[in-house]
Parts: structure tokens; C-alpha cells; sequence
């Protein structure tokens, strides 16, 4: 009986384990991944306008929006170098638990952890 019980108690740690990977990290993940495309995009957008203030007229105006337009390049990049920071550290992480998630999941056999992860 008791090696019984902790048998259960092993499978619902690990089925809690790829729970917590399927339905929180991955989520987590995908999440920063969107965020770190939606700045990539506004920084891209940025850089696109400085290029182009560099090459205008020097007037006054377009001096100001060349600098208003920098300040905003820099908080931009900023940003974007954090998600993509960010995005580095969960998947780095991910492969690490599915490197070791993965030799468990095949040694015990429980396919079905994967099949809960996909149908979730």
C-alpha cells in the first residue's frame, strides 16, 4: 500500500509539474514573445523616422521632432532589449524543463501528460 500511495503521489506531482509548464509557462512565454514583437515593431518605427530626420531639411520643426523622436527611439530600445532579455531567459528555461520533463515523460510512460498539454 505504500509504495502505492507514493506512486500517486509522484504522479500528481508530475502531472501538477506539467500543468504549471503547459498551462502557465508556455502562456507566460507566448505572452512575452508578443510583446517583444509588438516593440520590435515600434522600435523598427522609430529608427525608420530618425533615418528620415537625419536626411530632412534642418528646420526648426524638424529638429524638434528629430528630438522628441530620439527620446522616444531610446525608451523604445530600452524596452525592447528588456523583452528580448526577457524572451531569452523563458526559453532558455523551457528547454531546460523540456529536457528534463522529457526522459521522464518517456521512462514512465505517461504519454498522456503530453496529450493533456495539447488538448488544454
Amino acid at each position: 500500500m505504500k509504495s502505492g500511495e507514493q506512486l500517486i503521489g509522484a504522479m500528481n506531482f508530475f502531472v501538477s509539474s506539467v500543468n504549471t509548464l503547459c498551462n502557465k509557462t508556455m502562456e507566460d512565454t507566448i505572452a512575452t514573445v508578443k510583446q517583444y514583437e509588438a516593440a520590435r515593431l515600434e522600435f523598427d518605427a522609430y529608427r525608420s523616422d530618425l533615418d528620415f530626420y537625419a536626411t530632412a531639411p534642418k528646420t526648426e520643426v524638424n529638429q524638434n521632432h528629430q528630438r522628441d523622436t530620439q527620446e522616444r527611439f531610446d525608451r523604445q530600445k530600452e524596452e525592447f532589449e528588456k523583452l528580448r532579455s526577457d524572451v531569452q531567459i523563458k526559453l532558455k528555461f523551457l528547454d531546460k524543463n523540456r529536457v528534463s520533463v522529457g526522459p521522464v515523460v518517456k521512462a514512465s510512460r505517461v504519454n498522456h501528460a503530453l496529450i493533456f498539454c495539447r488538448l488544454k
